[in-house]
């Protein structure tokens, strides 16, 4: 078992008078090209600010635009790797698995120490949940980020199920990204999304060990279509009663490859549930495919499972993450997490292992009794890659102090019993509804019609519900005063357009309906300490959903566009400098050919973009610059 040697150990205890000095701001490259010794330097800077500045002293030394420049490069690169990724290890290279890591920075130090920093001899593959839990979520993931940046062929970043919208919200990364970067909070957060979007979802080791962060997944069932059926005009096509579209069956490779996985939540219903299952599902002792019903999105499945799984797709070792000691102290057929891994499946054609790589977890405990927990992570060596050597380690410790960015005593441990209605499910067909409070609904069109005036009796409405489309939109400052809350998120217009009088809705009028697909509704919010801050409330067709998305990745394209024009025109202004904003200009262009072909195309005017996963259903992400 490693253990931490005295210097880093003792590196965690308090400032001392020789302590080492403040370090500089980070500052990018001038070549745009990162090296061994920028990683190294952005380590030992991460390394101090844990230790020694305030959470919310962060951008004094790792200023918000260099983060955002960070992320969106590791994100550009990792958008064009498939869903399931394959690695193919030259002679002489070994490759090393890691678990979970939860946020847990210096131990994510030292494991890369132990094991041997990545190198063109020495591979990495991470199976997500890198952020959540842990204090320092943010300088661990941009760590790992520098080091795909650095080694993009030897260093592999695979999505876990923290790495969405709805689980950074609750556990703590949410929280922690807007109190380390302030006003800058929400851009950056936004960026975060996007990279989570752009992992990729399983790889494939030597042509024989499957990495996943969950596990395995089920196949997609295709239902006959009712357009593919020519019968005679006005006789009606019958479905077949015989197709059982509950049925679970194991899914394949070919399946995994075509999955959408540009989503901020997995969807837990509807015909995209792969990535779900992928990132949440869990082994079992028990026989067969069945739902999770404890966390209410994945699989379970058994040995026997894990069998068909290998044998069919001829590997030899399946190794999956997602489940710490807590999880496993509340599963008495599995065994516990206490050296960091466990052989849960062990049958004739391989070995199915769960490893876990953050130990002491999690860093806020609300009992006294912790699981002091190793941590693991696995090396595979060739010649065959299927012989796993197991290296366990403990924490680094004494930790620095630091709080939590969560409420650790209310929330539960183990992601069980999710609140499903809260997770993004923009993927989904299924339409729900929230209740608006008569305070809020009043609040909202007093505003208006204060601002308009609109003339209705406001005083006598009754709360009334709104679909929800669940899209993401995030509003930049979420400080804005009630009539601006956060449910206000993409509300069918209807809903708003029905209580304001047709006269209020002349062109010279704010406040505009407009008449083609998707209908939305623009109110100008009147908030005195800030300015005319917008909220738009917008009913998206279905075949409109990824409409939000595209113009969201347009308008972060214009702003790195901006960038490096002002990079490259400096106070010259050259040819190269003309070219630089000729490429700002194309980009904005698109965004504005994006809304005419919505207004006017009668089909899915995406379907052209999509460069992600073509053959994908319903694709969403698409870049001008793939």
């Amino acid at each position: 078992m490693s253990q931490p040697d005295g210097a880093v150990a003792n590196a965690a205890a308090d400032p001392s008078p020789s302590a080492p000095p403040r370090p500089p701001p980070v500052e990018w490259p001038e070549d745009d090209q990162l090296t061994r010794e920028w990683v190294a330097g952005l380590t030992s800077t991460l390394d101090w600010c844990s230790r020694h500045l305030p959470a919310d002293q962060l951008p004094t030394v790792l200023p918000a635009p260099l983060v955002q420049r960070l992320v969106l490069r590791a994100a550009s690169g990792l958008h064009q790797e498939p869903n399931l990724v394959r690695i193919d290890p030259r002679p002489g290279q070994s490759v090393v698995v890691v678990g979970d890591v939860h946020g847990q920075l210096h131990d994510v130090i030292f494991l890369l120490q132990d094991a041997g920093f990545p190198s063109e001899e020495r591979l990495f593959v991470f199976n997500g949940d890198y952020v959540d839990r842990g204090a320092w979520g943010v300088e661990t993931f941009l760590l790992l980020l520098a080091w795909k940046v650095l080694l993009p062929n030897c260093v592999f970043l695979l999505r876990g199920n923290h790495e969405s919208k709805y689980c950074t919200s609750v556990y703590g990364f949410e929280k922690e990204v807007m109190t380390k970067f302030k006003d800058q909070g929400p851009p950056v957060y936004r960026k975060f999304l996007r990279c989570f979007e752009d992992l990729p979802l399983a790889t494939i080791i030597a042509g024989c060990v499957y990495t996943a962060h969950g596990g395995v997944f089920r196949g997609t069932i295709v239902l006959p279509s009712k357009r593919a059926k020519k019968g005679k005009k006005g006789r009606k096509y019958k479905a077949d009663s015989t197709v059982d579209s509950t049925a679970i069956k194991l899914g394949s490779l070919d399946e995994l490859l075509k999955a959408r996985r540009t989503v901020l939540d997995p969807p837990w219903e509807g015909p995209n549930l792969i990535p779900g299952d992928v990132l949440w599902s869990d082994p079992s002792l028990e026989l067969g495919l069945s739902p999770n019903n404890e966390r209410g999105i994945g699989l379970l499945w058994g040995p026997d499972i894990t069998q068909q799984f290998l044998r069919t797709n001829n590997l030899k070792l399946i190794i999956r993450s997602h489940e710490g000691p807590d999880a496993r102290d509340k599963r008495h057929d599995l065994l516990g997490m206490d050296k960091g891994y466990t052989i849960d499946h062990d049958g004739e054609c391989g070995k199915l292992i769960t490893l876990f790589s953050a130990p002491d977890y999690p860093q806020f405990q609300a009992s006294e009794d912790r699981y002091n927990n190793c941590g693991a992570y696995i090396v595979l060596n060739p010649p065959d890659f299927a012989t796993p050597i197991f290296r366990s380690f403990e924490a680094v410790k004494p930790r620095p102090a630091a709080h939590p960015f969560y409420d650790f005593e209310e929330v539960i441990d183990s992601d069980e019993e999710l609140n499903l209605d809260a997770m993004d499910s923009s993927t989904s067909t299924v339409t729900r509804t929230v209740t608006l409070s008569q305070k809020h609904v009043i609040q909202i069109l007093a505003k208006v019609t204060s601002m308009y005036a609109l003339q209705f009796d406001i005083e006598q409405l009754e709360p009334f519900t709104v679909p929800f489309a669940f899209e993401d939109v995030l509003i930049a400052d979420e400080k804005l005063n009630e009539m601006c809350i956060s449910s206000f998120k993409k509300m069918a217009s209807s809903s708003i357009a029905s209580l304001i009088p047709a006269t209020a809705l002349s062109p010279a009028s704010a406040v505009n309906v407009t008449r083609r697909s998707p209908p939305s509704v623009r109110m100008w919010c009147d908030d005195r300490a800030r300015r005319q801050h917008r909220l738009v409330a917008t009913a998206v067709k279905r075949r409109y959903k990824g409409t939000v998305r595209k113009e969201a990745a347009l308008a972060e394209l214009i702003e790195l566009k901006v960038a490096e024009a002002m990079d490259a025109c400096g106070e010259e202004k050259d040819e190269g400098c003309r070219v630089a904003w000729d490429e700002v200009e194309e980009v904005s262009q698109a965004k504005a050919d994006l809304r005419r072909r919505i207004a006017e195309a009668p089909d899915d005017p995406l379907e052209p973009f999509c460069a992600h996963n073509p053959t994908a259903d319903d694709c969403a992400v698409v870049y001008v610059d793939d």
